[in-house]
C-alpha cells in the first residue's frame, strides 16, 4: 500500500514558490522454506552433514516521508533553492527456524532471529542556480544525517549507529546549439549499511555459503564525476556521442570470505579504504545516403580497483575491460532491410599479490535480413557465429547459430500473424559463457536445446494505431495462442 500528497504555491513575486509533499509507504510478506541439504566433504575420512529445516518468516515494513523545498528568486534569471526532506522506515522481522528430529520441529535457537530497526533519515541543504540563454549551472550542498537503531529481541541484543556527512553537488550545462550539448555533474551520496549487514545474526539459508552480519560496518562515502557530449548534425546524418564517469567511493563496503577446509565459505560485509570505477563510452554513427546504408561504431573502455579480503588477505584487483562493436545497416527501401555487426570484448583481471593473470576475449560475428514482400509475407534469416578465448587457459570454442523466419499477416487490418520460426538450424548443443570475477574465472559449456521448430499466431487488439507497419512490430496489445 502506498500514497501520496503533493502541494505547490506560486507567492507574489515571479519565481517565488513553495512546495511540499508526503508520503507513506507499507507493506507485509511472508515466506515459508525447506531446506534439505546432503553436504559431503572429502579428506582422509569422507564426512557427512545433514540439514533439515523449516523457516518461517514474517516481514512488516512502513515507511514516511515528508519534503519541503521552497525557490528564491535573486534577479537576473539566478535562483536559491532550499530543501529538507525526513524519512522514516521500519522494518519488524520475526524469523523461525526448526531443526526436524524425528519428524518433529524442533527451535533452532542459533538460527531464530526477531527483530526490528527503525531508520531515520534527514537532509537539508540549497541549491544555487544560474540560467544563461547558452548555459545554465548549479552548485549547492547538503548535510545529511542518519540514524539507526536496532533491537535483536531474540538475543537480547540492540544496535545504534548515527552517521553524519557533508553532500556538496556541482551542474553545468553547455547548449552549443539544438543539436550539441556538454553536460557535467559531480554529486556525492551516502551508502549507510543495511540493518542484515549491520547484525551479528548467522544465515545458512546456503549452507556452504554463510553469511554473518558486522555491528562496526561504517557507511560508504561516494563521489561521481559525470560527462556527457551529444552532436548530431541533420544534414549530414552524423551522430557523436561521448559519455565518461569517474567513481570514487571512500570507506567502500565489500564482502570478506573465509573458506575452511571444507570448502565452506563464511561471508562478512567489512569496509575497506577505496573503490575507483573509470567508465568511458565513444558512439559515432552516420549514413551513407548514396548506397542507402548507415553504419554505427560503438567502443567502451571500464577500469576497476577494489579490494578482495580471503582468509583475512587483503589484496588489490585491477579488472580492465574494453569493448568494441560496429554494425552496418542496409535498406535500399520499405521491404528490404540488411544488417552486418561485430563486436568483440576483452577483459583482463590483475592481482596486487600474484603473477597470474585472469584473462579472456569473446567475439560475435553476425548477419540479419529480413523481406517483406507481397504486403503480407515476411521472410527473416540470422547467422551468428561466436568465439570464446581464454587467454589465460587453453579454453577454446566456437559455436555458429543459424535462425529463419517465415510469417504471413491477415485478417482486417492485418491484425493476425501466423509464424513459423526455425531456431538453431545448425544444430548446435552446446551453451557456452565465461566472465572474470574478483577472485574467479568461470567458463563454461552446458548442453542446450538443439534444432527446433515453432509455430505462433500473434493478434494485436489495436493493430490500426500501429504505425510502425514495416520491420518493427510497433506498439499494441498482443494475444498469444
Amino acid at each position: 500500500m502506498q500514497s501520496s500528497l503533493l502541494w505547490r504555491q506560486r507567492l507574489s513575486r515571479p519565481g517565488r514558490t513553495i512546495s511540499a509533499q508526503m508520503n507513506f509507504n507499507a507493506g507485509a510478506n511472508k515466506h515459508d522454506r525447506s531446506l534439505e541439504a546432503l553436504n559431503r566433504f572429502f579428506h582422509d575420512i569422507i564426512t557427512e552433514e545433514f540439514i533439515l529445516q523449516n523457516n518461517y518468516q514474517d516481514n512488516l515494513s512502513r515507511s514516511m516521508g515528508a519534503n519541503l523545498s521552497y525557490t528564491e528568486p535573486l534577479g537576473n534569471r539566478r535562483f536559491l533553492e532550499l530543501n529538507y526532506r525526513v524519512t522514516v522506515n521500519r522494518n519488524e522481522v520475526d524469523q523461525q527456524v526448526f531443526d526436524l528430529v524425528e519428524g518433529e520441529e524442533v527451535v533452532n535457537e542459533y538460527l531464530t532471529n526477531i527483530y526490528n530497526n527503525t531508520h531515520l533519515y534527514h537532509r537539508g541543504g540549497f541549491n544555487a542556480m544560474i540560467n544563461r540563454d547558452m548555459y545554465n549551472v548549479t552548485f549547492g550542498a547538503y548535510v545529511q544525517g542518519t540514524s539507526l537503531k536496532g533491537e535483536l529481541l531474540t538475543h537480547n541484543e540492540k544496535i545504534s549507529e548515527r552517521f553524519v556527512n557533508i553532500l556538496p553537488l556541482a551542474r553545468f550545462n553547455y547548449q552549443f546549439s539544438s543539436f550539441q550539448r556538454l553536460f557535467i555533474n559531480y554529486e556525492t551520496t551516502v551508502q549507510e549499511p543495511r540493518m542484515q549487514q549491520l547484525q551479528p545474526i548467522v544465515d545458512n539459508r546456503d549452507p556452504l555459503n554463510i553469511y554473518v552480519g558486522n555491528p562496526d560496518l561504517e557507511p560508504a562515502y561516494r563521489n561521481r564525476l559525470t560527462m556527457r557530449y551529444n552532436s548530431f548534425n541533420p544534414v549530414s546524418s552524423f551522430g557523436f556521442f561521448v559519455f565518461s564517469t569517474v567513481d570514487y567511493v571512500k570507506d567502500a563496503i565489500t564482502n570478506a570470505v573465509y573458506v575452511n577446509e571444507n570448502m565452506v565459505r563464511t561471508i562478512t560485509p567489512v569496509n575497506t579504504q577505496s573503490n575507483l570505477n573509470l567508465t568511458g563510452n565513444v558512439n559515432v554513427n552516420f549514413g551513407l545516403s548514396a548506397i542507402s546504408s548507415r553504419i554505427m561504431l560503438g567502443s567502451r573502455i571500464t577500469r576497476t580497483q577494489s579490494t578482495n579480503i580471503l582468509n583475512e588477505l587483503s589484496q588489490r584487483i585491477t579488472n580492465n575491460m574494453i569493448n568494441g562493436n560496429i554494425r552496418y545497416n542496409f535498406r535500399p527501401g520499405d521491404h528490404l532491410e540488411t544488417h552486418l555487426t561485430a563486436s568483440v570484448n576483452w577483459q583482463l583481471t590483475e592481482y596486487e599479490f600474484s603473477a597470474l593473470e585472469q584473462a579472456y576475449l569473446n567475439q560475435t560475428y553476425g548477419v540479419e535480413s529480413s523481406w517483406r514482400f507481397l504486403d503480407h509475407y515476411h521472410v527473416n534469416a540470422g547467422f551468428r557465429y561466436m568465439v570464446y578465448q581464454g587467454r589465460s587457459s587453453d579454453f577454446d570454442q566456437k559455436l555458429p547459430l543459424l535462425e529463419m523466419g517465415f510469417s504471413r499477416r491477415f485478417l482486417k487490418n492485418n491484425s493476425g500473424e501466423l509464424r513459423l520460426s526455425a531456431y538453431n538450424l545448425l544444430n548446435q548443443d552446446l551453451g557456452v559463457s565465461q566472465r572474470v570475477d574478483v577472485n574467479f574465472l568461470e567458463q563454461q559449456v552446458t548442453n542446450s536445446l538443439g534444432r527446433y521448430f515453432l509455430l505462433s499466431f500473434t493478434y494485436s487488439l489495436n493493430r490500426q494505431l500501429n504505425v510502425m507497419d514495416g520491420f518493427g512490430r510497433g506498439p499494441g496489445m498482443r494475444i498469444h495462442r
